[in-house]
């Protein structure tokens, strides 16, 4: 199943959730915030540094954030590929923290959004944790995100791609 047919397979349990479009699907390694212009090419040739391979991954299953009764956040993990894509978070992390990003506060947890909820809603157990079935992908590739919020939803620009070895 492909994450759009997925979304859609949703859609009837969550009628008033914001869904993340495709051209919108994307898993955040570290989120950046607003970068004052001067410092965006510092920020580029920092993530520059990174080196990662390229590997496979996989979403295996759905969950929540929080996870419980209030739930804000839809997503899909990755199960296959976790691993690395820690690794390559940790290297994120590593490279930029000269250039003034702290450590992240939260512990990394690769997943892709699908969707959002203005009111909290309680993850109902047949979804939680829900086996996925996604094809597997390649990770070949890290990219510097510009977003700009729309009421539409996110427009990400990219700024700068990276090809991991």
């Amino acid at each position: 199943m492909r994450l759009g047919e997925l979304t859609k397979n949703l859609a009837s349990s969550f009628p008033g959730a914001k869904w993340t479009r495709p051209q919108g699907f994307h898993i955040t390694l570290k989120f950046l915030g607003n970068i004052p212009s001067g410092k965006v090419a510092e920020t580029a040739r920092a993530l520059g540094t990174v080196e990662a391979k390229r590997f496979e991954a996989e979403f295996d299953r759905i969950g929540f954030f929080p996870s419980g009764g209030k739930a804000r956040v839809l997503w899909v993990g990755l199960g296959r590929g976790a691993a690395e894509s820690k690794e390559l978070y940790d290297s994120v992390e590593s490279a930029l923290s000269p250039v003034g990003f702290g450590p992240e506060e939260r512990e990394f947890k690769a997943h892709l959004t699908l969707a959002r909820f203005k009111t909290p809603v309680r993850a109902p157990r047949e979804i939680a944790d829900a086996s996925v079935g996604c094809p597997s992908f390649t990770a070949a590739k890290f990219v510097l995100y510009k977003s700009t919020l729309t009421p539409g939803g996110a427009i990400y620009t990219p700024l700068a791609e990276y090809e991991l070895g």
